[in-house]
C-alpha cells in the first residue's frame, strides 16, 4: 500500500515543479524542513467490502501543501490546491504492491493548525480502493 505515496508524490513533483519539495512521508529519508513543501502521507481508512475470501480495502491519502506565511501566501496554496486537484482526483494509480487500485476521489480539503506559527497548511484528502485475497481456505 505505500507505494501509492510514492507514486502520488511522484505526479506532485511533476505537477507542482521544482520549488516544491515534495515527498512520500513514511518512505522518503531526507529533511523536513524546506517550504514550500508537499508531503504525501498514506492514512488510516476503511474496509469497503468484505466477503469469504477477500476484502475490499480504502486507505486515505493525505497532501499536505506546506508553505511559509508571507503576503504571497494565498496565492502560492490557492495554485496547489488547483493542481493538486487536477493532477489527482480521477487519476488512476494503475498497478501498486501487486494490485490494481481504483482511481482517487478528493474526499475533503482542510486547513490543519500548524505548530509553527511561521507556516501555513492546507490538506487534501483523497480516497481509493483494491481488493485483497484472504485466505486461500476460505474460498
Amino acid at each position: 500500500m505505500f507505494t501509492l505515496e510514492l507514486w502520488a508524490a511522484g505526479q506532485m513533483a511533476q505537477a507542482l515543479g521544482d520549488g516544491w519539495h515534495c515527498f512520500a512521508d513514511s518512505t522518503t529519508p531526507g529533511r523536513r524542513d524546506s517550504a514550500p513543501m508537499c508531503i504525501v502521507q498514506l492514512q488510516p481508512g476503511h474496509v469497503a467490502a468484505q466477503g469469504v475470501g477477500a476484502v475490499q480495502v480504502g486507505p486515505q491519502i493525505a497532501v499536505q501543501l506546506v508553505a511559509r506565511r508571507t503576503n504571497a501566501t494565498a496565492a502560492l496554496l490557492g495554485d496547489a490546491i488547483a493542481t493538486a486537484i487536477a493532477t489527482l482526483h480521477g487519476a488512476a494509480p494503475g498497478k501498486q504492491s501487486g494490485r490494481f487500485w481504483e482511481r482517487l476521489a478528493l474526499q475533503s480539503i482542510a486547513h490543519p493548525l500548524i505548530e509553527d506559527e511561521g507556516f501555513v497548511c492546507a490538506e487534501l484528502m483523497f480516497s481509493t480502493s483494491a481488493r485483497y485475497q484472504g485466505c486461500a481456505d476460505s474460498q
